[in-house]
This record gives C-alpha cells, sequence and structure tokens, in this order.
C-alpha cells in the first residue's frame, strides 16, 4: 500500500508501507463474545442476521484504516472459523456430564 501526504506543511513523499491490523482469530473475547450470542439466538434467521451485522461492522472498521478487500476477507473468514470452533466448545461443554452451564 502507497501512503502519499497531503498536509502543505509537510514535505511530499511516498512510503511503501504494510498495514497489518491484529489478528481477529486472536482476539478470544470478542470471539467467545460473538459465540455465546449466536448459540442464544433463537432461530437460523436471527443468527444470519447477527452474523451479518458482525461482519458489515468488521469490514467498515477494516475499510476505514484502510486494509485492501482481499485481506479484510480474509481476516472475516478467519474470525467466523475460529467463532464455529468456539461454539462447539461452549456447546460440548452444556452438554457434558458435569459440565458448566
Amino acid at each position: 500500500m502507497t501512503v502519499q501526504r497531503t498536509d502543505p506543511h509537510e514535505s511530499k513523499f511516498q512510503s511503501d508501507c504494510e498495514l497489518v491490523p491484529f489478528p481477529l482469530p486472536n482476539r478470544v473475547g470478542k470471539i467467545r463474545e460473538v459465540a455465546c450470542k449466536l448459540l442464544d439466538r433463537a432461530s437460523d434467521k436471527a443468527v444470519a442476521y447477527y452474523r451479518k451485522q458482525i461482519s458489515e461492522s468488521i469490514d467498515a472498521q477494516f475499510e476505514k484504516i484502510g486494509l485492501p478487500e482481499s485481506e479484510r476477507r480474509r481476516q472475516i473468514t478467519s474470525f467466523w472459523a475460529a467463532v464455529d470452533h468456539e461454539m462447539l466448545k461452549q456447546s460440548h461443554v452444556k452438554n457434558s456430564p458435569g459440565g458448566a452451564a
């Protein structure tokens, strides 16, 4: 990604830099929160709507900071894989004998 400064008080220059966001699959708190909320949704329609809301919110945040679309998609796909994995873990714990409720 090329960054170009347009402030008249700064010297004009071009700089090649790479924007590296904190990886979404490592945002454990967010993943657990979303997984828990999805497990509490009453219908498939409610789950689909919530997933769409979350995806659009994440995409908008990444677009705002200038992350390329391909990287935004990769991050969001990885995030949902982590959420799905967390949902399986939470479901397993709830359904296990002696597991936490």
